[in-house]
């Protein structure tokens, strides 16, 4: 990352005061984009003003109240950009959280950017592809399933999954292919473009304003006078 140039200033934008804590969750499959296209469309995305959460292993992953807190963190999210790569849907994780996102978007307005980064949308849409693949490795866990109610439970479980990412499909989106020729820098200010239409906020520069201190500022140098 460029450290060479100006200081980002703090902003404090509208989310806050609606009580959400972030202005864009990002969701990827940290294997295949973390370190490289997602890394630089976080930083864009800070740089432009945006509050952006990004999951780096932070949260772990067996723990039933760290997913609490996951779902906690998307709801209070204005927005969502998901990253689809190849192996998107070989993570339970990421499909259990496009599933959260899409519960944020029917119950709160929550807004979604789907980007495919190395995949088709009817890939998504149809579960083609590696995709596909995934889901053909899920399927065949619960065949050999012994317990008819974990069975169901699991079988319930793939159908949403796939229920998410055809809806998700459904959603205006950007295919990285489309967009100047595959050029990833070019990809991710389309991206802030887009996300600077679909969130509004106000950027102020510097703190946020201190309320009485004016007052209290000119008792101190009252008594400094009378030192």
């Amino acid at each position: 990352m460029d450290g060479g140039g100006p200081q980002k200033s703090s902003s404090y934008s509208f989310p806050f005061f609606l009580g959400c804590s972030y202005h864009i969750f990002l969701s990827f499959r940290h294997e295949d984009t973390g370190k490289t296209f997602t890394d630089h469309l976080y930083t864009a995305l800070v740089k432009a003003g945006f509050h952006t959460f990004r999951d780096d292993h932070k949260i772990k992953r067996d723990e039933n109240i760290e997913y609490s807190r996951l779902n906690q963190i998307i709801q209070k999210s204005n927005s969502s950009v998901i990253i689809f790569s190849k192996d998107f849907a070989f993570s339970r994780w990421c499909l259990d959280e496009l599933e959260m996102i899409l519960k944020c978007k029917r119950n709160f307005g929550h807004r979604i950017l789907p980007v495919y980064y190395d995949v088709e949308p009817t890939d998504v849409r149809k579960q083609l592809g590696r995709i596909g693949e995934a889901f053909s490795m899920y399927e065949e866990k619960f065949k050999y399933e012994i317990d008819e109610e974990r069975k169901r439970e699991w079988r319930d479980k793939v159908k949403g999954w796939r229920d998410a990412l055809k809806e998700v499909a459904g959603l205006a989106g950007l295919v990285l292919p489309n967009v100047n020729n595959g050029h990833e820098s070019e990809a991710i200010k389309k991206i802030v473009k887009v996300m600077e239409d679909k969130v509004s906020r106000v950027v102020l520069k510097g703190p946020p304003p201190l309320v009485g201190i004016h007052s209290r500022a000119k008792t101190v140098d009252l008594w400094l006078q009378h030192s």
